[in-house]
């Protein structure tokens, strides 16, 4: 009755054969032993009772394995193992849908059954596409359980075993929707499926020989000197039907100028050159005239599928297949290969092929015997290889990499975005304390570029430890290419603003909405756009929460910030222009603004009660300085943004690398130290609002508030207002009330007497 701590178990007989036979038993009448030696699991070893998809798990000691039904859609078991983590702490490991398989992949397995009974081979083939057509139809769904992907891999199986056998030529159709199956198959959404399903069997190893095979009788169907591509979203594969005497020259692979070639094939650097002298039959039953079958597969996702390397060795490039038939002699030939490396974070790349020949595995591993690492560098691996098979680079990753906790964030990044986000907070720290005194459209821009890189940083950190959340990854990818887009927005902003005030253009409400459209509503369309268009495919990936390197979704980001880079360049240019003029920013438009104004402009002054009387020259002076002062930032702080982000995003696509890690914590932090002294340490106005706080000086705003604020509502002063504020500040750093001498109407809620009149209504 006892189960673990040890127990004895006793066992008793009695010799009846002293009675039966007259001689005594030979033996013990009696045996004990030890039982349930293992010990107890302590409390923190067992996983209490768990409800998780619509399922109870109960209470399990670790390294045991829990079993329940698979949910109503499915049939078969699903299972899930208690274990424990590095600390010996016990823990619910995912649930395993390997043995569970959908109703509807259920059902087609018995339709092909049900074809493979019937006795004419055409029936039989006719129904195979059939087949096909039906199984491409679930593939697309993107539903799948563990068990899903073995059993459409028995399926594809039946199918290329049907057709070599009743000599079937498939249309073209077929193979298009063969090969679509197999690329919907192969989407890297489906990894963690695949590790879960191969850990019944190696499905994956079973799909390549499957694709072979097929080729096979895909090309025993063509006519001579024939060809044929086909080019999914996962796959390229070439078809050639070449007489032995008719090949010429070597064939290179892939043809990335073919026609409707897809984007990740064209634009990749690996390919394969396929010597012309293999074309030479093995067996001396074949002579020159021998035809030969040549198939090229060119994968986007296999390495990740495949069954792992071991001894903390990774695959760190695309995979490449050749396959011939019949088998030719390339006893003299060796093929070229050159493929471009994952991960630029690994070490020692190598050359490998896959062996089916492996005695020591049942469905072949990775080796290197029979390819030679000839050439290396940080980018790219030449191999030559002296036979056929599936072509890769495996490389070694750090170990630290393959802890358990790979997928938290790494202390350079949370260092980098620490510093960065503590020296932004002071400085949103600084303006709140400050807010009544600097209160303007430049630091309401500012507050929200620095709320955008703020964002920014928290999501580099928190995406990196979900990558295996899909739906928290997307969203998070979602808003990160949200606000990194914004970050470019609000220093365009800043710029459109300076613009406006060094020629003199009254801003309204209306033109304060649309900075407000600028900074957030353009970064939300372009986001919602590249969303609706891709469906969200690409939004993170198994290997980081950011856009997808691969189908140019990346230019979803690229494009606008480069375009927002050279607005802001050309509006830099405009600015400093004007700054340089000769007339400097008291042009027509400034003369004008206010209507009908027959006084020159050197009779524009303002008195102030205790400042004195300030200038137009003051005026310009302020305003130019600001004007100046947002130039300035915008060229300091948009280079540095945009070296911020280019290295963040090499930081969050390429882990193993540490030195775009440091860049971008050097660059992040610089960043925020920058912006804290652009807009902080060095502005004059905050240097007047320290002063004046110290002292303890009549509030700006206060004042008249009946006036000042209309129906009790505060407003944002313009540069105009503002200018005027710090020009009569410049006297005496003292507020008061202001006489004003000119004729005309200058702005919002500015009055206007011809002659010396005192006016008691602050302008901000």
């Amino acid at each position: 009755s006892k189960s673990c701590d040890g127990g004895w178990q006793r066992r008793i007989r009695v010799c009846q054969g002293l009675a039966v036979t007259g001689k005594h038993c030979e033996g013990l009448g009696e045996e004990i032993q030890k039982c349930s030696e293992q010990r107890c699991p302590a409390p923190y070893e067992i996983c209490g009772e768990d409800y998780l998809m619509a399922m109870v798990w109960r209470r399990t000691a670790a390294g045991d394995f829990v079993f329940n039904r698979c949910p109503l859609n499915a049939t078969g078991t699903t299972s899930r193992r208690c274990s424990l983590d590095r600390n010996g702490i016990a823990y619910w490991e995912a649930p395993s849908f390997a043995r569970c398989i959908s109703n509807e992949y259920r059902y087609l397995q018995h339709t092909v059954k049900e074809h493979l009974a019937k006795g004419q081979r055409t029936l039989a083939g006719e129904g195979m596409s059939q087949v096909t057509k039906t199984l491409l139809d679930l593939t697309q769904r993107r539903n799948f359980y563990g068990g899903d992907l073995l059993a459409c891999v028995e399926i594809l199986r039946n199918v290329t075993d049907t057709f070599k056998r009743a000599s079937y030529i498939p249309s073209s159709d077929d193979v298009q929707n063969f090969f679509q199956i197999i690329s919907n198959l192969l989407e890297e959404e489906n990894r963690e499926k695949w590790e879960d399903a191969q850990q019944i069997y190696p499905g994956s190893v079973e799909l390549m020989q499957i694709i072979e095979d097929f080729i096979h009788v895909v090309g025993m169907g063509m006519m001579d000197f024939h060809n044929s591509y086909l080019m999914t979203g996962n796959l390229v594969a070439s078809i050639h039907k070449l007489p032995a005497a008719s090949v010429l020259t070597d064939i290179n692979f892939p043809m990335k100028g073919r026609k409707g070639m897809v984007d990740w094939a064209r634009n990749s650097e690996d390919k394969i050159i396929i010597p012309k002298n293999i074309f030479i039959p093995a067996s001396p039953d074949l002579d020159d005239s021998a035809v030969f079958v040549l198939g090229t597969i060119f994968y986007k996702n296999l390495g990740l599928i495949l069954p792992s390397p071991r001894n903390y060795t990774v695959v760190n490039s695309k995979v490449i297949a050749v396959t011939v038939r019949p088998k030719p002699q390339i006893a003299e030939s060796v093929l070229e290969i050159e493929l471009a490396h994952l991960a630029n974070g690994t070490y020692n790349p190598y050359c490998a092929l896959w062996d089916f020949s492996k005695t020591n595995e049942s469905t072949g591993a990775w080796s290197t015997l029979g390819c030679k690492t000839v050439l290396t560098d940080a980018s790219h691996t030449k191999c030559l290889c002296d036979r056929l098979s599936t072509f890769a680079i495996l490389a070694h990753q750090p170990t630290e990499i393959n802890m358990e906790n790979a997928d938290m964030p790494s202390v350079t990044l949370i260092v980098g975005c620490g510093l960065s986000c503590m020296a932004l907070i002071a400085l949103a720290v600084v303006y709140a304390v400050l807010w009544r005194y600097i209160r303007s459209e430049r630091s309401i821009i500012l507050i929200n570029f620095c709320f955008s890189i703020i964002s920014s940083n928290i999501l580099i950190v928190v995406g990196q430890t979900q990558t295996r959340n899909k739906g928290v990854c997307t969203m998070t990818t979602a808003l990160l290419h949200f606000f990194f887009l914004a970050s470019f927005c609000w220093v365009l902003t800043e710029a459109w603003q300076s613009y406006m005030a060094v020629t003199g253009k009254i801003r309204t409400r209306l033109i304060r909405k649309r900075f407000l459209c600028l900074g957030w509503g353009l970064p939300a369309l372009v986001v919602a756009i590249s969303m609706g268009f891709t469906k969200a495919k690409g939004y993170g990936t198994s290997n980081y929460c950011w856009l997808s390197l691969e189908g140019g979704l990346l230019y979803a980001f690229v494009g606008p910030a480069a375009a927002v880079v050279l607005v802001n360049m050309v509006i830099g240019i405009l600015v400093f222009n004007k700054l340089v003029s000769r007339d400097g920013i008291l042009d027509k438009k400034l003369k004008h603004r206010g209507g009908q104004m027959s006084e020159p402009h050197s009779g524009l002054t303002l008195k102030c009660s205790k400042c004195g009387v300030v200038s137009t020259t003051a005026l310009s002076a302020t305003t130019a300085s600001n004007a100046m002062a947002s130039l300035w930032s915008s060229c300091v702080v948009l280079p540095l943004l945009a070296l911020t982000w280019m290295s963040a995003v090499l930081a969050m696509t390429d882990k193993r690398s540490i030195l775009f890690q440091i860049l971008f914590a050097v660059f992040d932090s610089l960043q925020g130290f920058v912006i804290v002294m652009v807009h902080c340490v060095l502005r004059r106005e905050v240097q007047d609002a320290v002063r004046c706080r110290l002292r303890n000086c009549q509030d700006p705003i206060v004042g008249d508030t009946a006036s000042t604020f209309p129906n009790g509502h505060a407003r944002i002063m313009t540069d105009f207002e503002k200018d005027v504020d710090i020009a009569c500040r410049s006297g005496k750093n003292e507020w008061v009330y202001y006489d004003i001498m000119f004729h005309g109407y200058i702005g919002n809620n500015v009055r206007v007497w011809q002659g010396a009149s005192e006016w008691r209504q602050p302008i901000g």
